[in-house]
């Protein structure tokens, strides 16, 4: 049975995982708009979105090592929530579409610190389910988002477009406060010190690797659509600024209920690779259908949601297989792995589509993202298979060493 502390620590601790994903997404429904009202093309606009996964590649290795090796995760949650602050801060008061993307940029590197949150979380959880953990960080993270998102076109709506940069300020400092209130489990140092062999040795399980390819291309399509190009689409198809925030919110509730279903329920009953070939083949099927069904706003809301609910099974389950065959004292590490090569789609998915936008058109981002939906189908299939087959062969080898024992026996 688990204590009352435990269970408070793990409430208060999702709670500044949802404070700090306020603050960094209660300002991402106008941002794309915001970028062009300074100025910026709708291509330029996709490089802002760009901005935000670069130090998330470069970083996250680093500072997962850094923590491994530290043994210590509270110092980078609490530097996360500063830069927040500083990033927001810099974006309300910027006067073009550069300086946007510069502390867009800024606000990247206080992301990078999202695997301290999550290895945090898992740490209150030992012994238990590693998916039942990360379904209830995706909760946090996703309702964090949900309520930026509605707190956001709120505040656009009475206090203008520069208003959600400056709320988010405030979100970050009362993360902060509640982070420095929190006593955080220390892990054990790894016996050998993490190193750039280490991690080279690490980065070659095959979960990491597997679980990396899959979180870049589900990011890429996210950062294509969701939060990218699906705000400019609904502006130009007549959807209020206001009304962005609801549209991103009613994309993010699906996410909140199927990251607590998938990590509870349906992870129980069917194979993760199962669970992402469908999650997958939802989310192309949603993608390719948005540009055709925009001017039918209940037929873009609807599609968002669907979306948002695939996102929700397939986060967790990644999350899940990125530590699955990892060492607890090198699980940040292994974590800040997955959570940097998956940043891979944050930045050139993104790019690519604003490189397709600006040659034919706003639908095109939206046919490159089916595109990379439709990769995730093809590589989750594959590696079902691959494991099926190494499950045949581990089953076969057994049998076969068990029936040398019995005729071992028998000979003597």
């Amino acid at each position: 049975m688990v204590s009352r502390s435990i269970t408070a620590t793990r409430l208060r601790l999702l709670a500044a995982i949802g404070l700090f994903w306020m603050g960094l997404y209660v300002y991402v429904p106008i941002l794309t708009p915001y970028a062009v009202k300074l100025g910026g093309t709708a291509a330029e606009a996709g490089l802002v979105v760009a901005a935000y996964g670069i130090p998330q590649l470069t970083l996250r290795i680093l500072l997962g090592m850094w923590a491994d090796r530290l043994g210590r995760l509270r110092p980078f949650m609490i530097a996360g929530f500063v830069l927040v602050i500083g990033s927001s801060l810099g974006m309300a008061f910027a006067l073009n579409p550069a300086l946007v993307a510069a502390f867009r940029l800024v606000s990247g590197i206080a992301a990078s610190m999202w695997a301290m949150f999550t290895i945090a979380y898992a740490s209150l959880h030992p012994g238990s389910s590693h998916t039942g953990a990360m379904g209830w960080v995706s909760f946090a993270n996703s309702l964090g988002q949900v309520a930026a998102a509605l707190l956001g076109s709120v505040l656009v709506s009475w206090l203008g477009i520069r208003a959600p940069f400056q709320a988010s300020v405030v979100l970050a400092f009362l993360g902060m406060l509640l982070m420095m209130t929190l006593e955080v489990p220390a892990s054990d140092p790894p016996r050998s010190p993490n190193t750039v062999r280490s991690w080279f040795h690490l980065v070659r399980y095959p979960s990491i690797l597997q679980s990396s390819v899959l979180g870049a291309l589900l990011q890429a399509v996210s950062f294509i659509t969701t939060y990218g190009y699906v705000p400019l689409l609904a502006v130009h198809v007549g959807v209020s600024r206001p009304l962005l925030g609801l549209l991103l919110a009613l994309g993010l509730i699906p996410t909140i209920l199927m990251s607590v279903v998938t990590g509870s329920l349906l992870s129980q009953r069917f194979s993760p690779t199962l669970l992402m070939v469908v999650g997958f083949a939802v989310t192309s099927v949603c993608v390719i259908l948005t540009p055709m069904t925009a001017h039918a706003l209940v037929m873009l809301f609807t599609l968002q949601a669907i979306l948002g609910g695939a996102r929700g099974m397939i986060s967790p389950l990644l999350m899940a297989w990125s530590i699955r065959d990892v060492a607890v004292s090198q699980r940040t590490t292994a974590m800040a792995t997955y959570q940097s090569l998956y940043a891979v789609g944050m930045i050139f998915g993104p790019m690519l589509a604003a490189g397709a936008v600006g040659i034919w058109g706003l639908q095109a981002a939206f046919v490159l993202a089916t595109l990379f939906a439709l990769l995730g189908v093809g590589l989750a299939i594959t590696v079902g298979l691959h494991l099926k087959q190494v499950r045949l062969i581990n089953h076969l080898f057994k049998r076969l060493k068990g029936s040398k024992m019995s005729q071992r026996r028998e000979d003597v």
